[in-house]
């Protein structure tokens, strides 16, 4: 099931699941989803990037996972982890 089908169901009333904070974020901020348990939370997924070393554009890959990497990074930090946006 997609995280979207799944994030419908919760604001549909449907039960109670988890997502990435990133993901339900102006649920949260609305009303629309509420925390029902504050503080927990699952443990972190890796995410691994792979292509080919026979790549063309190897060197450009890796130039945009090395650009990208801390992006998400900070993008799924918890809140409370997250630095202050300014």
């Amino acid at each position: 099931m997609s995280t979207g089908a799944i994030r419908a169901l919760l604001v549909a009333g449907a039960g109670v699941g988890t997502l990435p904070e990133v993901l339900v974020r102006d649920h949260l901020a609305s009303g629309a989803l509420v925390e029902v348990l504050p503080g927990w939370r699952v443990d972190p997924i890796p995410v691994h990037a792979a292509w080919p070393s026979t790549a063309v554009r190897a060197t450009l890959t890796q130039s945009f996972v090395e650009f990208l990497a801390p992006r998400l990074s900070q993008l799924f930090r918890p809140p409370a982890a997250r630095a202050p946006r300014g």
